[in-house]
Formats: C-alpha cells, sequence, structure tokens
C-alpha cells in the first residue's frame, strides 16, 4: 500500500505542476486583457484548454488512487478525503508529505481562483465598455451632411482598465 500512496503523492505533484502553469497562463490572460490584445488571447486560451484537459486525465488518475487507498484503509471511497488518507496511512514519511501537497494546493487553488476571477471581472468590463460605445455611436446625431469637417480633433487611444480591478 505504501507504493500505492507514493503513486498518489508523484500524481499529486504532477497535479500541483500543472496548476502552477495554469496560474502563469492566467497571469498572462491578465496582462493581456489589461492591453486590449485579444489575438495573443484566443492563443492562451489555446493552451488553456489543453492544459485543463491535462488537469483533467491526472485528476481521474488520483481519483483512482484515493479510491483503492481509501478502500485499503477502510475509509468510505465515495466519502473519503486526501485528509482521511492522511489521517489513516502508517507512513509517517508519506502522512508529511501529504500534508504538504494539501497546504499548497489550497494555496495554488485560491491563487488560481482569484485570478480566475479578477479576468472574468476584467472580461465584463470590457463588454460593457463596449455596449456602452455602441450605445453611444447608434445614438449619435443622424445630421449627417456633405462639406468640410468643422472640427477635426485628435484621436486618442483610452485604456479603460487600470491594475486596481
Amino acid at each position: 500500500m505504501k507504493n500505492r500512496i507514493k503513486d498518489l503523492i508523484n500524481c499529486l505533484i504532477v497535479e500541483k505542476c500543472l496548476y502552477e502553469k495554469a496560474i502563469e497562463l492566467s497571469e498572462a490572460k491578465k496582462e493581456i486583457i489589461m492591453k486590449n490584445d485579444f489575438l495573443k488571447l484566443d492563443s492562451i486560451v489555446e493552451k488553456e484548454t489543453s492544459l485543463i484537459n491535462d488537469i483533467k486525465k491526472i485528476e481521474q488518475k488520483r481519483d483512482k488512487l484515493c479510491s483503492e487507498i481509501s478502500e485499503y484503509l477502510g475509509i468510505d471511497g465515495q466519502k473519503a478525503t486526501l485528509s482521511d488518507i492522511i489521517e489513516k496511512a502508517d507512513d509517517v514519511q508519506c502522512k508529511n508529505r501529504l500534508r504538504q501537497l494539501l497546504d499548497e494546493f489550497g494555496s495554488i487553488i485560491k491563487t488560481y481562483r482569484d485570478l480566475n476571477d479578477t479576468n472574468k471581472n476584467l472580461i465584463e468590463k470590457t463588454l460593457q465598455y463596449i455596449e456602452f460605445m455602441l450605445e453611444k455611436v447608434l445614438k449619435q446625431d443622424n445630421n449627417v451632411t456633405y462639406g468640410k469637417e468643422v472640427n477635426s480633433g485628435v484621436v486618442q487611444e483610452i485604456n479603460i482598465f487600470d491594475q486596481r480591478v
């Protein structure tokens, strides 16, 4: 059983690395959204989709290992958590490593969730801005005349985002 727990530890290490890559992509996505560079955003989303598929595969493997270990330790496999496995495991070294990984995952998942919330808010702000501009353009006066321009203004780039979001 010690080998199955070591397999679980290795599986968690791989999953942790995948989530760390997902965090890097989310941070890059945040910067891209703030710069309004939506061509690069498409590339990031493609990479993220592939990474999410990899995470799903490793999660399935982790779930299978947890079920096998839980069954061996006499824990209800459907309700078993990593904490339950840690509590019932015999090997102190494995217990400590599992605890460490569990703590690290808590931090990683919180960071990932926070970044996704930030990106969601940035995208919503972008959509609100686009809707506002569309309404403004569509509500402009329909008095179109032909002739010399009366006012020629300077077009200025507007960046509606800052890092406070």
